[in-house]
């Protein structure tokens, strides 16, 4: 009578437990993976619009300090939050349309305060207006701009 070991070194197939427990592990690896990728996207997307901000925020302060058209430069927040737009001026309401340029912006990324604006002053750069925090959140992720008021942007 042949022995279970003799049998199954001449196969050299596998048993169905074997199996199924190999495909178990595949599968928590591929949930755990892919649970991993969304969250590196959703990140991405609230990070690639804070550096959006950014830019726009270095951008209007840059101009500010060269006294582009000797007047002070800002950044308004849509009330609606689904655009950047950069303007010359005191203030967004007062500022003229034609300097306006809007930016559009990742509509899935929730940006507070809607409807804040941040505006430096002529030559020295300083928050003339909207020194403070700006929040980008997407889920549980939250990203914070920090705006002080000698105009020097953290992020």
């Amino acid at each position: 009578m042949k022995s279970h070991r003799t049998y199954r070194a001449k196969n050299g197939g596998f048993t169905l437990i074997e199996i199924l427990v190999a495909i178990g592990i595949f599968m928590v690896i591929a949930v755990m993976t892919v649970t991993m990728g969304m969250n590196s996207i959703g990140r991405s997307v609230v990070e690639e619009d804070r550096d959006l901000l950014v830019i726009l925020l270095n951008d209007a302060r840059a101009n500010a300090l060269a006294n582009v058209n000797e007047s002070r430069h800002g950044v308004h927040i849509t009330s609606d939050g689904s655009q950047y737009t950069v303007f010359e001026g005191d203030d967004f309401a007062t500022s003229d349309v034609s300097t306006h340029r809007d930016v559009e912006r990742a509509e899935s990324v929730t940006v507070s305060p809607l409807g804040g604006e941040v505006v430096f002053d002529r030559l020295s750069g300083d928050a003339y207006a909207g020194a403070g925090t700006v929040t980008l959140s997407q889920d549980a992720l939250s990203l914070d701009i920090n705006i002080n008021s000698i105009g020097r942007i953290e992020w």
